[in-house]
């Protein structure tokens, strides 16, 4: 639905009870000033909205996207087409600000069947890793299409594609010489119906595995006013998280808390991150953030230097990196190196499996330094 709000140009009070009703209604607010339209948006402390820039200068790129916005039919269906500027990696990271948007527009309202469809006319089509669900190419001679949620693809021209790590269930592609097809599948899926692929008659197939998992990989960040933004998880369950993505909340707060089912997480640098909830976590890189607490239990591998940390468990963990926090102690009984350097409130370390260990700068006594103790600098 589509909303033309008259708001003041003066006067902040100069606004009808209709207009603000329909600004606290709606997901996405396109303005000509995006700080102006902020500051009405504060002043009645109306939260969690997307602002886009619409001008006389944009109004031709950015028409296309506000009507691809539009294009949510019945809350369930968006189609995206491939019709704006720019270059590939700007591309991907478009496409997949749409489908998260999407997703979470969809998931807000309680609803989980719905899909995103890409179309494009290229005769070389790249779109991978971006959460699309169905593929259009009538013209595509070439496809990567692999590490998406894609369920269908037609694409009658196509002698080439590379569709691999996705929940395919069909495929239209007459003319397909070769094909990677290797699926994945969320949860008890099926394995598809060979009827449903029509390949050429002499494609070579490759890498043919069915891949079952259990869970489909999440990730969110939320602040203190559970305002949220979902973020894409690798089909191999990595999870990066960079300040242009945090960027994406609505409003800009200064704690956050980040829950994922990820097995390999990166969010160093992001200061605000004060909470981590990770169960699967594998590997963690949390450098430079507020955490204070740990808690991964299969975690192998923790970076967690230049943090606010203060208690650990990680039973598992064969490297641990906490340089320059506020630990007492670390318990580590399979830990084979630690980067202890600077932790001056440091005054226990029991790892009685450790070769490495550098405790520069610290505070420890003899005889609470309990390691195998083959490299040890201090």
């Amino acid at each position: 639905m589509l909303y033309l709000v008259a708001t003041p140009i003066g006067n902040l009070e100069d606004i009808t009870l209709r207009a603000l009703k329909v600004l606290k209604s709606v997901e996405i607010l396109a303005c000509e000033d995006t700080r102006n339209t902020q500051k009405l948006l504060n002043h009645y402390e109306i939260t969690g909205k997307k602002l886009i820039s619409y001008h006389e200068h944009n109004e031709d790129k950015m028409s296309d996207k506000i009507i691809e916005y539009l294009e949510v039919s019945n809350g369930t269906k968006y189609f995206l087409k491939e019709n704006y500027k720019g270059g590939e990696e700007e591309k991907r990271k478009y496409i997949e600000e749409v489908c998260r948007l999407t997703r979470d527009y969809e998931l807000k309202k309680g609803k989980k069947d719905f899909s995103v469809t890409f179309f494009t006319n290229k005769e070389i089509v790249s779109v991978t890793d971006v959460g699309v669900h169905k593929l259009i190419a009538p013209e595509a001679i070439e496809i990567d299409c692999k590490d998406n949620n894609i369920v269908e693809i037609y694409a009658p021209k196509a002698t080439k594609i590379d569709c691999s790590y996705n929940p395919l269930e069909k495929v239209t592609a007459p003319n397909c010489k070769e094909i990677n097809i290797k699926i994945i599948s969320f949860g008890e899926r099926k394995n598809p119906l060979k009827e449903n692929f029509v390949l050429a008659e002499d494609c070579k197939i490759t890498d043919t595995d069915i891949y079952f998992y259990k869970d489909e990989f999440y990730a969110f960040i939320k602040d203190g006013e559970e305002n949220k933004i979902s973020f894409s998880v690798g089909i191999d369950g990595k999870l990066i998280v960079d300040e242009k993505t945090l960027s994406l909340l609505p409003n800009l707060s200064t704690s956050y808390v980040l829950e994922t089912n990820a097995k390999y997480i990166d969010v160093k640098n992001i200061y605000e991150i004060e909470k981590i909830t990770a169960p699967n976590a594998i590997t963690i890189d949390c450098r430079k953030t507020k955490i204070k607490e740990l808690d991964f239990p299969k975690a192998k591998s923790i970076s967690a230097d230049n943090t606010h940390l203060k208690n650990i468990n990680a039973p598992n963990a064969l490297f641990f990196g906490c340089k320059n926090t506020f630990v007492k102690t670390l318990n580590l009984p399979l830990a084979e190196s630690i980067d202890c350097e600077s932790c001056k409130y440091l005054e226990e370390v029991y790892a009685p499996n450790c070769t490495s260990i550098d405790f520069t700068d610290t505070n420890i006594k003899e005889g609470k330094l309990i390691i195998k103790g083959i490299k040890v600098n201090n």
